[in-house]
């Protein structure tokens, strides 16, 4: 069996993204930084759009055979994370089989 477990996994972007853009330019004081990795988890991102829709139709041709089969599990937040609030606000996600919850990123219900 194989398998992928997603933690909180902003499927479809997040609007928190934008508080790890301004992360990422303040530590370009200290290092490199690579701001094309955060406009992927932009709500807007064509990539993270494209991914979206090609993974479940992956997931649909693996399945067809036990052997090469994938199984998914998502956990979501069940509640904010004080003033950040939820990361993810997609919980429609069809690739995952079983969905749970998590009180939120940090506290477990």
């Amino acid at each position: 069996m194989r398998g992928i477990i997603f933690l909180g996994t902003p499927h479809k972007g997040s609007s928190k993204a934008k508080w790890g853009e301004q992360a990422r330019k303040f530590l370009t004081y200290f290092k490199t930084t690579n701001p094309e990795i955060l406009k992927d988890l932009d709500e807007k991102s064509e990539k993270l759009a494209k991914i979206g829709d090609a993974f479940p139709s992956l997931l649909m041709t693996r399945g067809k055979e036990a052997w090469t089969r994938i199984e998914v599990v998502c956990f979501y937040e069940g509640q904010p994370m004080g003033k950040l609030g939820k990361v993810r606000n997609d919980l429609d996600i069809p690739v995952c089989l079983v969905k749970g919850m998590i009180a939120n990123g940090v506290k477990r219900l």
